[in-house]
């Protein structure tokens, strides 16, 4: 069995995942493209899925966990598989905790034995409210329940997954400034952010290249939020 996880998800640190390791087991995750992948996650009710999904999924050729095969109809996923969550839950110590699916496959690993667990593309402070808010502390928490018992954890240097710059306490005024740096950038967000996504969506139309170098700037712009109003105003 293999011993290294890599969980991906669509952000640009995920260019940094290795991807040419065979050691590694790959996730992947509601039908976003990745070079390879070993085992595919749909953690989404059937009724959810759009019929882009839905024709994505019919060509998965890896196994898929999803909460409940029968919901599906024969062939609509090839080789689905039922998340075991109660196992999950039992191996891992019983806390019912979930808000995202990187949450999940983490705790899976864990469940399997992985001793190494790697995640590249997933950088939640840069994402949607419910990313930032609730989906962040939650994975989070299952990466610092892992590292507990002992996984090695894998993060890109650019992640602000378990990490910020300065000490609480020690590193006083720094951290002061910083985190309300944060917390500023975080309330303008509030009116704009997920409206910049859907500009860059339609502005781009598909040019996936052309779109990150974008999605790059607005990142780096959003460490303070007088560069971010900045940028979005089309000053910078």
């Amino acid at each position: 069995m293999k011993t290294q996880v890599a969980i991906i998800g669509a952000s640009p640190t995920r260019r940094y995942a290795p991807w040419a390791d065979d050691n590694w087991t790959f996730l992947a995750i509601n039908e976003i493209a990745q070079p390879r992948y070993d085992i595919h996650f749909e953690l989404h009710p059937r009724r959810v899925q759009s019929a882009q999904d839905l024709a994505w999924l019919a060509q998965c050729t890896a196994p898929c966990y999803v909460l409940d095969p029968g919901e599906w109809a024969e062939g609509e996923i090839p080789q689905p598989v039922r998340f075991p969550l109660e196992w999950i839950l039992e191996v891992t110590g019983g806390r019912r905790y979930f808000t995202c699916t990187f949450a999940m496959q983490i705790a899976w690993a864990l469940a399997e034995g992985y001793t190494e667990i790697g995640l590249w593309g997933i950088d939640l402070d840069l994402g949607t409210h419910r990313e930032r808010l609730v989906e962040k502390p939650c994975v989070e928490y299952w990466l610092g329940l892992a590292e507990g018992r002992g996984v090695k954890l894998t993060l890109p240097r650019e992640s602000t997954m378990l990490h910020r710059p300065y000490v609480y306490g020690l590193d006083y005024e720094n951290e002061k400034a910083n985190i309300e740096r944060v917390v500023d950038d975080f309330g303008i967000g509030q009116t704009w952010w997920t409206e910049m996504l859907e500009r860059l969506g339609f502005r781009y139309q598909g040019d996936a290249a052309e779109a990150e170098v974008h999605y790059l700037r607005l990142a780096r712009a959003m460490k303070t939020g007088a560069n971010a109003v900045r940028t979005l105003r089309g000053d910078a």
